[in-house]
């Protein structure tokens, strides 16, 4: 039962890249939201990218929140360079901005549940 847990968890993970990779980096920017939305947007998006990294990993790193942090950041700067080469989008500060955030949030969440702060 665990082994089966932890396989959907990590399925799920890349199924959420993948979602992740694709709307990101489809032409014409996409749905139009409107910059407090957009930045709600990216700020969850990021929160969701460390939460599922970490759940995914956590049995198998041992300081899997710090790697969350690190790859969900990454991932995100990579992402948005990337949207330099795609038309109709354009790479922006503040949506780095708001990866982080979600990104910080998570990491600050989860020591604070956990009591690590």
């Amino acid at each position: 039962m665990e082994r089966s847990r932890k396989l959907f968890i990590l399925l799920f993970f890349i199924g959420w890249m993948f979602f992740l990779t694709v709307t990101s980096l489809l032409p014409g920017g996409g749905v139009a939201l409107g910059e407090k939305w957009d930045k709600i947007a990216h700020f969850g998006a990021y929160f969701i990218t460390s939460l599922l990294f970490y759940h995914a990993f956590r049995s198998r790193l041992e300081k899997a929140d710090i790697y969350a942090v690190f790859f969900a950041f990454g991932y995100g700067v990579i992402l948005e360079l990337a949207q330099l080469f795609v038309p109709g989008r354009i790479c922006s500060l503040k949506d780095l901005v708001a990866n982080f955030s979600g990104v910080l949030f998570f990491f600050v969440l989860y020591r604070l549940l956990w009591g690590k702060i």
